[in-house]
């Protein structure tokens, strides 16, 4: 009887151990599965504190970058008595031949069609310009008297001079000298000195 009793508390002590550790097992099962869900929860919180961080550097590497500058070039072209020269300032996105002459013909001094076909400085002669026009701007200058022709070729020659920083300028219209009713422009020009030059601020 007493060896019975024995095997018996043996047998309660045995089941008594295995429910323990199998509580332990469960407990630490459960502690594993919460720190897996912190972890999982917190991915989010470390990826979107990630993107913000790439936000804030992208926004300061635009910062950091500079909005590209207007190129402000001087419009030459003839006063309201046709006797002087004044010119205004103009800002351009970029200097080019067109943008020119679409500032000169706001002022008259190239008609509406007028087109720039080459524009170059010489290979041997940083100083001289060449500067090739269509047939519209010879029909134009061609109309003129003698003072408004001398307005014309004025602003044309300043304006290209002062925006590509030249001195002298030939001038054609077609690859073939220019002609009008008053004069034949073969040789280069000079930048025009204009009795009455005078400058208008911010184009008035």
């Amino acid at each position: 009887m007493k060896r019975k009793f024995v095997i018996t508390a043996m047998l309660a002590l045995a089941l008594f151990c295995l429910a323990s550790c199998g509580e332990k097992e469960q407990e630490q099962g459960m502690r594993e599965e919460d720190i897996q869900s912190s972890e999982a929860g917190a991915q989010p919180d470390e990826k979107e504190k990630e993107e913000e961080n790439n936000t804030v550097e992208h926004d300061n590497m635009k910062e950091q970058i500079p909005d590209k500058e207007d190129k402000k070039v001087l419009i030459y072209y003839g006063n309201d008595n046709a006797d002087g020269l004044i010119y205004k300032e103009a800002a351009l996105s970029e200097l080019s031949a067109e943008a020119l002459v679409g500032e000169l013909a706001k002022v008259n001094i190239v008609s509406l069609d007028t087109k720039v076909r080459t524009v170059f400085i010489d290979e041997k002669d940083a100083k001289l310009l060449h500067l090739d026009m269509s047939k519209e701007f010879g029909e134009y200058v061609s109309m003129m008297g003698t003072a408004g022709e001398y307005i014309v070729i004025g602003g044309l020659a300043d304006t290209f001079l002062d925006a590509y920083d030249c001195e002298r300028v030939k001038i054609t219209v077609e690859g073939k000298t220019l002609e009008t009713g008053h004069t034949a422009y073969e040789g280069e020009l000079q930048f025009f000195e204009v009795q009455n030059t005078k400058r208008v601020e911010n184009g008035k």
